[in-house]
Formats: structure tokens, C-alpha cells, sequence
């Protein structure tokens, strides 16, 4: 028997890293060569089993990243009652080493070519005595605004793109405490080319609008959504604005999934209007609400300065002048 355990050993004992190499190869090819379209089915069925059928998945292709280490998906279709049918060219799912290091596990997720742009997020989720904390960061860029209205079933043939980010967004998962966070909103051009929309007062023709830039700041903190400054358009445009104000927020969880009510607010608006513009299509009629907040005119300008109050909306406002 020694004489066969002897050779063995040396083996091993000389040729070490070359059985390592060969292993790691083993390994690796196995990764790269393995099927991972056939776990499809499978993957399938367990988000719908998840998610009590509420949601599907289902995508093309299957593989697995090393840079960093996670899965990727091409071509992927979410199915879920609440929205329109989501398609995202690209999905890739990573672990982050710090958060299974620390205990806090969290993933990095980045979406392409969903709504004709991109989306990058990342989530660690920390587990106390009696909440569970999901904190979120994302980032996105090239949204299409057209796609994204199309989730609440608006049709409108608007054109533009949007940026932006949330930073620091905390849900407890267990609602214990209200959710908090920042989001930040930007677009550069802005267009809606003129066009009918339905309202309880009948049809109306909205005049073309166009917006050279959007920039927009929120923040959510204590049941409040703060909107620290909201800027559409310049003085370049034909209509702009400045908003700012507080709105209350009444978040509920419900086995269906989350829902926002909106309650108390007040909203700083300061609205300008050219004035060869203010008289055409339905402007007259709508500018003729804020006719009590009217502040004047400058170089052919007309300008508004009002105070919306109300205990929720829906409700008809208090309008006064700031």
C-alpha cells in the first residue's frame, strides 16, 4: 500500500499548481459552457410562486458575469396587473461583497434599454429589532416620457427624455416608519406638440408647448413630500414656472401592494406666460382661475404668483397671492 501512497503524494506535493490550474479550468468552463437557458422554466415558475401569480417573467437568454459576478438576462418581459407590460433589452444581477461581509445583504441591479434609456440601481436591506430597512440608490438617464406615461395609460405624443436620481430612499418593509428619501428629475427638451385631451368641461386644445429645460428636487421625510424647488422651462420658453411647497403623504401597505394618499398641502407657484400666447387655445379660460394672483406684466410677460391650500387633493383649492 505505501508504495502506492508514496507517488501519490508526491504528486500533489510537486505538481500542485498545475492540479489547481487544471481544477479552476474545470470550474470555469463549467460556468461558461453550462446551459443556463434550461433554468428558464424554473425561474419562472418561482417568481410567479413568489409573488402568488402576481407577477411573470420570462427573457430569451441566460448567462452568467464575472465582472462583477452575478447573472444577466437579454430581452426581458414583467407581466403584472398594475402596469402595462415592462421590456428591458438587458437586466444584470450582482450581490454586493461588502453587504454579505457586514451581515447586510444587498444587490446591484442595471437595467438596458427599458423606456429607450437605462436604469442603475443598488439596495441593502438591514434587519432590526422591529423594521426592516430597504435603502435604495439609483440613477437613470434617457428615460423616454412618452414610455413612461404609458404605464398610467395616458396617451399623449409628447417628446423628450428624462434623468435623474434617488438617493439615500429608506421603506421599512414591516411599515413601522414612513418611508424618506431624495429624488431629483431633469430633462433638457421638452415637447408636446398641440393636441386634444378630454376634461369634465369637455374637450380642450392644449397650444404647443415646449420646455427647454426641467429640473425638479423632492424630498420625502416624516409623511411630508417637500418640494424643494421645481423648475419647467426658462425665461426663453413661452411658459414657465417655478414650484415649490409641501405636500402630506399617507403611504398603506395592502397584500395587493402599496398605495400613496395624498392629503394636505401648499404649493408655491410662480407661472409666466408671453402674453401673445396667453390668448390663444384654452389659456384664456384656465389663466382666468388665477386671474386673483395676477402680479402684473414685464417685457411682454405675464406674471402669477399663487398659494394653493387644501386639506386633500381632489378637493377644489384656497388660491392667494405671494
Amino acid at each position: 500500500m505505501q508504495k502506492f501512497i508514496t507517488p501519490l503524494i508526491n504528486v500533489f506535493k510537486f505538481h500542485k499548481k498545475k492540479i489547481g490550474v487544471f481544477t479552476l479550468s474545470v470550474l470555469l468552463f463549467s460556468l461558461l459552457l453550462f446551459h443556463y437557458n434550461d433554468l428558464g422554466d424554473l425561474v419562472s415558475a418561482k417568481v410567479i410562486e413568489a409573488t402568488n401569480g402576481s407577477v411573470s417573467v420570462q427573457f430569451e437568454d441566460m448567462g452568467i458575469s464575472f465582472f462583477p459576478f452575478g447573472v444577466k438576462l437579454q430581452n426581458v418581459y414583467v407581466n403584472t396587473p398594475m402596469v402595462p407590460e415592462l421590456k428591458t433589452d438587458s437586466l444584470a444581477v450582482s450581490p454586493t461583497i461588502w453587504g454579505a461581509i457586514t451581515g447586510r445583504p444587498g444587490i446591484k441591479i442595471r437595467l438596458g434599454g427599458i423606456f429607450d434609456g437605462g436604469i442603475y440601481a443598488s439596495a441593502q436591506l438591514e434587519r432590526k429589532e422591529k423594521s426592516e430597512i430597504l435603502t435604495v440608490n439609483a440613477d437613470w438617464n434617457s428615460l423616454s416620457l412618452k414610455s413612461l406615461l404609458k404605464l398610467q395609460n395616458i396617451t399623449l405624443p409628447i417628446k423628450g427624455s428624462i434623468d435623474g436620481e434617488a438617493e439615500n430612499v429608506k421603506v421599512d418593509l414591516k411599515f413601522s416608519q414612513p418611508p424618506s428619501g431624495k429624488v431629483v428629475l431633469k430633462s433638457k427638451v421638452l415637447e408636446m406638440p398641440s393636441t386634444p385631451i378630454a376634461t369634465i368641461m369637455g374637450p380642450i386644445e392644449l397650444p404647443n408647448l415646449k420646455f427647454s429645460e426641467i429640473a425638479v428636487s423632492t424630498s420625502l421625510k416624516d409623511r411630508d413630500l417637500n418640494i424643494e424647488n421645481a423648475m419647467i422651462g426658462t425665461s426663453k420658453d413661452d411658459i414657465s414656472a417655478n414650484l415649490t411647497g409641501r405636500i402630506g403623504v399617507q403611504i398603506n401597505a395592502y397584500p395587493s401592494g402599496m398605495n400613496a394618499q395624498f392629503n394636505n398641502y401648499k404649493l408655491n407657484l410662480e407661472l409666466r406666460v408671453k402674453e401673445r400666447v396667453a390668448k390663444t387655445g384654452y389659456l384664456p379660460l384656465a389663466l382666468g382661475f388665477l386671474e386673483k394672483c395676477k402680479t402684473g406684466a414685464s417685457a411682454g410677460t405675464l406674471v402669477f404668483r399663487c398659494v394653493f391650500e387644501g386639506a386633500q387633493f381632489g378637493t377644489v383649492p384656497r388660491i392667494s397671492t405671494f
